[in-house]
């Protein structure tokens, strides 16, 4: 599934994706990256909102996460169980960058060793907002929840 591919899903699925008007420009084995315009999430200051932030944020790692599952072939459904976000600076840039880059190769390979055993299975994914010159404005650690969907949801 590609960049293009990925947003039409999220679109369909995620009516506040376009409300945000969130776009997915990257996304492979090893991150993922989205972006929010300031003209459609900014606040009274002339920053960014916090709750889009957030939502973006958010966003980005279900998309890094949505898309490894998928390349592994495997028929999953994922929830968000909880997630914190430390905001450090205003973003203010006319283009909110959204990154998830991949936890480490042995995070991944218990959790998915769990997933393959319990069916479900819970990664901890962390994303940041990035300034034009790379500062870190925001960052967000969020615990998933990934369920195998059994083959009656599958329609077997």
């Amino acid at each position: 599934m590609d960049e293009q591919e990925f947003q039409n899903f999220l679109e369909e699925k995620i009516p506040l994706v376009s409300a945000l008007k969130f776009e997915l420009k990257k996304l492979d084995e090893f991150v993922s990256e989205g972006q929010l315009p300031l003209a459609t999430n900014g606040n009274h200051r002339g920053s960014a909102f916090g709750g889009s932030l957030y939502t973006g944020l958010v966003l980005t790692c279900y998309s890094w996460l949505y898309g490894w599952l998928k390349a592994k072939g495997l028929d999953t459904s994922i929830v968000i169980q909880s997630a914190n976000i430390e905001y450090l600076w205003e973003a203010t840039d006319s283009l909110i960058r959204c990154q998830c880059k991949a936890p480490a190769g042995p995070q991944l390979k218990k959790f998915e060793s769990w997933l393959q055993q319990k069916g479900k299975a819970r990664l901890t994914l962390t994303s940041t907002i990035l300034s034009q010159k790379s500062q870190t404005l925001a960052t967000l650690s969020g615990q998933f929840v990934v369920f195998k969907k059994s083959s009656s949801e599958n329609g077997a």
